[in-house]
């Protein structure tokens, strides 16, 4: 009794009472609600696609971007406390993404993706691994997280292209037409290249100029990671075709390929016993007599000199004296003619010859016998080989029956069947970075740079090679754009535009006594110009035209000072303006006060205003002569100074009407 009754007193006690009753509350709870780790509830995630595309996933660029689905039935805690985890594979594990949840229920379902996208250093395959987690409380996971797992290779996008496009690329060994485009894998290799001269149209082709990255014409290159654009550059010749009529009148100098916009200038010879009638260009008169002509090489142009006979008095011919009658010869008497002999009887003979079968020959006949006699195979021995290529270059020169030679492997000498036929090609021209060869002549056995040749006799087949050197002419100094002219004179004259960003440039045969000569002043626009300053590089000259000699590849920098001829005349204007204005202020205040004072006052306004203005024209005419500028594009309203020297003469007036005004009010008073 004693037992129930503590017993008893101990439940009577309120704070036993409650703990009591939260407990049974929490026991009769426990199936209800489930608790973190309870299986009641299940989780899914999925990669739906990887930049944008669909399974299958094999090969990617960077960077990787992942989307996907995720679901839950049953979920426990808040939405807000679930979170995707990507495991990269490469050891970068980014803990959360974007995720988008909606529940339902009592279940929820979502999307996700990537936060950051990833780019992979090298590259691979790679498996990656995406969980589904509940983040909430910290450190806790539900024991039903989903994991999904995708394995796929990096690679990065490559273009290969040409600049004009359309041209033809080497890529591994096959060629394609530019644009060509595909994935390579990061960290591969591959072998770059393209053909140094490409034909285009009739009359036009392309030369090398490089690659964007700066290689050599044939390279490799190794695939970073992004995506990687190469272009070859090349410059577009077109080729003029200098001709005359007629036929028979050599043609001046300039046919040649030519750089695209260049000003080729071409001059008629002098033919004794013709005179020069006119160019035609493409078949369109030049003008009668105009001579020379220039080209400009936006296209192929065929240029023909046309000549006519140069009239002459011709001299009458000697008088031709009759010749004196020959006799007739005597005729010939017909010959006697003569008895022919009777013929003399014969006897028949009494006996009998036999007859040999077979028809008889009337005459004797010669039969020749042939016979087979073997006879010996000659062979004859020829010797290929070349001048003027130096070490630098050793690609292709030489082509003999389909099969290449460089230039270290000449000479050579091959042997072949007497009276055989064979095909031989000298490349030209030859390139390199800094130096280009073009075929100038053949010697020996042949005089042809390529064709067939008949093995007759043995000997040698020499090529000659001329070396040619690279100008290039910058105009630098000024970095505003701008358009100056550059002629360079190198047999025939071509004039080039270049501009700071545009250089001219060109192959001239090495040793050539060259003259190059620079335009100045060309307009920049709103009243500043370029002024030619002297030449650096190769030659350093002040003088416009300069002469050297072709010995190496040569850079000529023409520099140039931007002016402003009108700008150089405000501090001149200014002065000139304010010192009149105190002067002429000065003698108002002497002057006794007049009743016309107003005429005084604009009057004295404009003879400041009138001054500045005289200064500032005649400041500006001054420099622009100076520098060569054409004093009558001056007045550019878009030329600051100009619009300056405007306002300034304006407040001279003003300033001036006020200033005077109150002279004469104060003497007034």
């Amino acid at each position: 009794m004693l037992h129930l009754k503590c017993v008893k007193k101990r439940l009577d006690h309120p704070k036993v009472v409650v703990s009591l009753l939260v407990l049974s509350f929490i026991i009769s709870s426990a199936g209800v609600f489930p608790v973190l780790g309870d299986t009641g509830h299940t989780w899914s995630i999925t990669v739906d696609t990887i930049n944008g595309n669909p399974s299958p996933f094999t090969i990617l660029s960077n960077p990787i971007h992942l989307n996907g689905t995720i679901s839950s039935t049953n979920f426990v805690g808040d939405i807000s406390q679930y979170q995707v985890q990507i495991n990269w594979g490469d050891g970068t594990v980014d803990q959360d993404s974007n995720i988008q949840i909606t529940p339902v229920g009592s279940n929820f379902v979502g999307t996700w993706s990537t936060n950051p996208d990833h780019n992979y250093t090298t590259n691979g395959a790679y498996t990656t691994t995406v969980k589904l987690y509940h983040a909430q409380p910290p450190g806790v996971e539900a024991s039903g997280d989903a994991t999904y797992t995708v394995t796929f290779s990096v690679i990065v996008g490559v273009n290969v292209n040409t600049s004009p496009t359309g041209l033809d690329v080497i890529v591994d060994g096959e060629t394609y037409v530019a644009p060509y485009q595909t994935n390579w894998p990061v960290g591969s290799q591959h072998t770059l290249s393209t053909v140094e001269i490409q034909q285009g149209t009739i009359g036009t082709r392309y030369i090398w100029n490089g690659w964007s990255d700066g290689a050599g014409i044939s390279h490799q290159v190794t695939i970073e990671n992004k995506d990687c654009l190469y272009t070859a550059n090349f410059n577009t010749q077109h080729y003029l075709t200098v001709t005359s009529d007629p036929a028979s009148v050599p043609s001046s100098f300039g046919t040649e390929w030519y750089a695209e916009s260049s000003i080729v200038t071409i001059d008629a010879l002098k033919v004794d016993g013709l005179l020069f009638s006119h160019w035609d260009i493409d078949g369109i008169s030049q003008g009668i007599a105009v001579n020379p002509v220039s080209v400009q090489m936006d296209t192929p142009h065929n240029a023909c000199a046309h000549y006519v006979n140069d009239p002459q008095p011709t001299p009458s011919p000697n008088p031709t004296s009759t010749p004196t009658p020959t006799p007739s010869p005597n005729p010939t008497l017909d010959p006697t003619p003569t008895a022919s002999p009777s013929p003399l009887p014969t006897s028949t003979p009494t006996t009998t010859e036999t007859i040999p079968t077979g028809t008889p020959s009337p005459t004797s006949t010669t039969t020749s016998i042939q016979t087979n006699i073997p006879t010996e195979t000659r062979h004859v021995s020829i010797t290929f080989d070349q001048s003027g290529i130096d070490n630098d270059y050793n690609s292709t020169v030489l082509i003999v029956d389909g099969a290449s030679y460089e230039r270290n492997d000449l000479p050579f000498t091959i042997q072949w069947v007497q009276g055989t036929t064979h095909t031989f090609a000298y490349y030209s021209p030859l390139m390199t970075n800094n130096n280009r060869y073009y075929w100038a002549n053949t010697a020996g056995l042949t005089l042809l740079q390529n064709g067939t040749l008949t093995a007759t006799s043995s000997g040698t087949i020499k090529a000659n090679y001329s070396q040619m050197c690279y100008l290039t002419v910058n105009a630098i100094g000024v970095s505003d754009p701008f358009t100056a002219s550059v002629q360079i004179v190198a047999s025939p004259l071509v004039t080039y535009l270049i501009t700071p960003t545009i250089p001219a440039e060109q192959w001239i045969t090495q040793n050539h006594q060259i003259t190059a000569a620079i335009s100045t002043a060309n307009i920049i626009g709103h009243g500043e110009w370029a002024i030619f300053k002297g030449w650096t590089g190769r030659v350093e000259q002040d003088t416009q035209k300069v002469s050297f000699s072709m010995t190496t590849p040569a850079t000529l920098n023409a520099v140039f000072f931007k002016v402003n001829p009108v700008a150089e005349s405000v501090a001149y204007s200014l002065t000139a303006g304010i010192a009149t204005m105190i002067i002429l202020s000065l003698i108002n205040r002497r002057k006794p006060a007049q009743k016309n004072k107003n005429i005084r006052v604009i009057g004295t306004a404009a003879g400041i205003t009138i001054v500045s203005l005289i200064v500032a024209i005649t400041v500006s005419m001054l420099a622009a002569v100076g520098y060569g500028i054409d004093i009558g594009k001056l007045l550019d309203f878009t030329n600051w100074a100009v619009i300056f020297t405007s306002i300034e003469a304006i407040a001279f007036m003003a300033t001036s009407i006020f200033i005077v005004r109150k002279i004469h009010c104060t003497k007034a008073l």
